[in-house]
């Protein structure tokens, strides 16, 4: 749960965000592409249970679910339709590029 931690300060501080504001109710896009795509990595990428997770953004696991199941969505639409929808794969891929994780793989190209 540390690197997740140390990550959210990483990509918190090159996106030019608090991380008072992504752990914060604020639903502005830009902190919502951050937190869902962060709890997205931490799940898929790391690991981490939807609890721990929940506790790095001060919510609870069923909200944590949500911001995955968001992420799924956003990449079904990009693959299937070539909808780049509000949560976009450009986003999580530089996310994905900010803490040094694999790209999310689609069958576009991003």
């Amino acid at each position: 749960m540390e690197r997740a931690v140390n990550d959210l300060e990483h990509v918190c501080e090159a996106l030019s965000v608090t991380t008072k504001r992504v752990c914060s109710p604020e639903r502005s896009t830009d902190v919502l592409i951050i937190r869902q795509s962060l709890a997205y990595i931490f799940n898929k990428k790391y690991g981490l249970s939807l609890v721990s997770i929940g506790k790095i953004f001060n919510r609870d696991h069923t909200t944590i679910i949500n911001n995955i199941k968001r992420v799924d969505e956003a990449i079904w639409l990009y693959e299937n339709k070539s909808i780049d929808s509000g949560i976009t794969v450009r986003s999580l891929n530089t996310i994905c590029e900010i803490v040094g994780v694999d790209k999310v793989q689609t069958k576009n190209v991003v």
